[in-house]
């Protein structure tokens, strides 16, 4: 509670311009983490649809791109038509070049001309149906829905513009976001009242919305064949070790009280 109540006036102060526990500017490791979450992506879109991930063709739309353009131009490299992007927060365009000139000589490939392809939109009211009419069929997340404000929202909101048959895989952090609390104590934040979270909160802050509430709001917007692949856990008697000291909303959860991340992939109907 203390470094949440010291962390809402900096973040109002500087803003959200951090989303990594690196800075962009540390390009190895920043081509590191890009590159991480395009296998990522690829190896939960197979395991979901049974066969290997195929970029070719595909038009794709990242919520919550974050800290640069590494992931986009991977993905128009590996063949992607069209790549969109979507952030309540002008973080990516600020990347210095040398990160992409990095990400070249590992990709091997010539990517002039990539980053100039993309279609980012920095938008604080975060309206995802302004990608309405380009004809989305892969919808792609990595870290960013727990950042949401109003996360039944953006799901309603992509339900509109993606093409029927098109995938959803995103993944969802549930931690603790502070940097050594995240080690000792990662379900820290489902510890405090909601009146007294929501004093606390700042823009970034961790929404704590759970598992179940994915699957129910995906159901009520429209998508099938949901799979919620738990990604990063604790062990189950770690899990419920800490249960008795949340509040009751979360205390009543069940096994997946234990997830600390996971994936969730859905087809649209």
């Amino acid at each position: 509670m203390f470094i949440l109540i010291l962390n809402k006036p900096r973040h109002a102060l500087q803003g959200y311009t951090r989303p990594r526990a690196f800075s962009v500017n540390e390009f190895d490791k920043a081509v590191d983490y890009d590159l991480e979450v395009v296998r990522d992506w690829a190896f939960y879109w197979a395991k979901y649809q049974g066969v290997g991930a195929d970029w070719k063709g595909h038009r794709v739309l990242e919520l919550g791109p974050g800290a640069d353009f590494g992931v986009g131009i991977t993905l128009l490299a590996s063949g992607a038509a069209s790549y969109h992007a979507l952030d309540a927060h002008l973080l990516a365009p600020t990347a210095p070049d040398e990160l992409y000139e990095v990400l070249a000589e590992r990709l091997n490939k010539n990517i002039a001309g990539f980053k100039n392809k993309i279609h980012y939109v920095y938008d604080k009211n975060f309206d995802v149906t302004q990608f309405r009419d380009v004809g989305i069929d892969l919808i792609m997340s990595n870290a960013a829905f727990e950042h949401f404000d109003d996360v039944e929202k953006t799901i309603k909101q992509m339900s509109e513009i993606v093409q029927p048959g098109g995938v959803l895989i995103a993944e969802v952090d549930l931690q603790t976001h502070s940097r050594w609390i995240r080690d000792a104590d990662p379900l820290n934040i489902y510890r405090y009242s909601e009146w007294l979270y929501r004093l606390l909160s700042f823009s970034g802050t961790p929404n704590r919305v759970r598992p179940a509430s994915y699957r129910q709001w995906l159901e009520k917007y429209g998508w099938n064949n949901i799979v919620i692949y738990p990604k990063l856990t604790i062990p189950k008697d770690a899990a419920e070790a800490v249960r008795d000291g949340l509040i009751k909303d979360f205390k009543k959860e069940g096994e997946s009280l234990g997830w600390l991340s996971f994936v969730v992939c859905a087809a649209k109907k």
